[in-house]
């Protein structure tokens, strides 16, 4: 998949929730890579996820939704060209999304940063993430 793939389908299952802004996107995307890799040891995208000061992002979502800056992300518009994702996709994303529902961006940030979301190892160059 690609990682827009991906955000179109949570912006989808978030949209009556009105819980989905674009730096909880970024940050459920990378969760959702970081869990792909740990318990299959394939990614689930393969854009490239960067270092920025917020925290990870993957460029081409973060721009795509740019400007709506921190307001949530709504409009049917943003998933009008959306692709089917295969149920056990859905279902793993769905247990990620859950699970991080309720959960302050400042408490996701902080798991990302102890590296208790799964304890992946990863360097940086050139600002993009490379997992170990």
């Amino acid at each position: 998949y690609k990682a827009l793939n991906l955000a179109q389908y949570i912006i989808k299952r978030q949209l009556k929730k009105k819980t989905i802004d674009n730096f909880r996107l970024n940050k459920l995307l990378y969760i959702i890579q970081y869990k792909s890799l740990f318990t299959t040891n394939k990614p689930i995208f393969d854009d490239d996820i960067f270092t920025y000061q917020n925290g990870p992002v993957v460029e081409n979502v973060y721009y795509h939704y740019y400007v709506f800056g921190v307001l949530p992300l709504l409009s049917e518009i943003l998933i009008r060209n959306a692709i089917d994702i295969d149920i056990s996709t859905q279902k793993f994303i769905n247990q990620i999304i859950d699970s991080y529902q309720n959960m302050s961006l400042s408490n996701i940030d902080n798991e990302i940063t102890k590296k208790k979301v799964l304890g992946v190892k990863f360097i940086t160059e050139n600002n993009i993430l490379l997992f170990l």
